[in-house]
């Protein structure tokens, strides 16, 4: 029997366990989840949201190839965490405490 994950994080957008990253109301049109293993991860970094470069994408990709998942109040956020898996796109993500969720994950997934 797997033993459970344990919960480092958790809000109604982000979710980060031992087991790697929960991405809620990421697939479009369904908003199912996207789950990452912390071993799929090989880098992360802190993005700026400007107004060509994520801020008012709401859901979907940007020029950059970067996906983002649903997130009404991005347009009044000021950073992103874009994670990069290895393959063309990177995911966008924009929890409620940017903070918390970057030291996790640069803890997590350093090598």
């Amino acid at each position: 029997m797997k033993p459970k994950s344990k919960w480092f994080y958790d809000d109604a957008l982000v979710a980060c366990s031992s087991d790697g990253i929960l991405i809620r109301n990421f697939y479009f049109p369904s908003k199912r989840s996207r789950k990452i293993a912390w071993t799929e991860i090989h880098s992360a970094r802190r993005r700026r949201l400007r107004f060509f470069s994520g801020r008012w994408r709401v859901w979907g990709m940007d020029l950059d190839r970067i996906w983002y998942h649903l997130d009404f109040l991005r347009p009044l956020k000021k950073e992103a965490i874009v994670i990069d898996v290895g393959g063309l796109m990177k995911f966008g993500i924009t929890p409620k405490d940017f903070e918390k969720v970057f030291v996790i994950i640069k803890q997590r997934i350093k090598h």
